[in-house]
């Protein structure tokens, strides 16, 4: 796999899914929210995992939707966490036993999303990615 991309994907995957059952079926709105965008995530990045274990460097149209369709999964699953956690830090809900042992897993999916964006870069060259990837997962200059 070119430049590690598969092994950032499967540490994100894998990630992904220890948030999910970290979720459960707590049923609090921001949770649900949040469950949906992991789930859309988590369908995808099995996608571009499986690419990957096909050939090392997947054609990037081949794989153009998958990294389209986490990185903005990834992109709400933020501001998703963030609304739970304001949520359950006034109100008494149970799914805010969960806060602070997803809260470091979002954080680190993103940072992994992030370094994926740099080998996406390096691997596709900028313009082929720069409608694939936003620019907000890339490092500023």
């Amino acid at each position: 796999m070119p430049n590690g991309l598969g092994p950032l994907l499967e540490e994100a995957c894998s990630d992904n899914r220890r948030a999910l059952e970290l979720l459960g079926n707590y049923d609090h709105p921001a949770v649900i929210l949040l469950r949906t965008a992991l789930e859309d995530q988590e369908n995808q990045l099995k996608q571009l995992v499986s690419q990957f274990r096909e050939t090392d460097l997947p054609a990037l149209e081949d794989i153009k939707t998958y990294c389209t369709a986490s990185y903005h999964a990834n992109e709400v699953i933020g501001p998703f966490f963030e609304s739970w956690k304001r949520a359950v830090g006034w109100m008494d809900d149970p799914s805010g036993a969960a806060v602070d042992e997803v809260g470091p897993i979002v954080k680190d999916m993103k940072s992994l999303f992030e370094k994926a964006a740099v080998q996406l870069e390096k691997t596709y060259g900028r313009l082929e990615v720069k409608y694939v990837v936003p620019d907000v997962y890339f490092p500023a200059v």
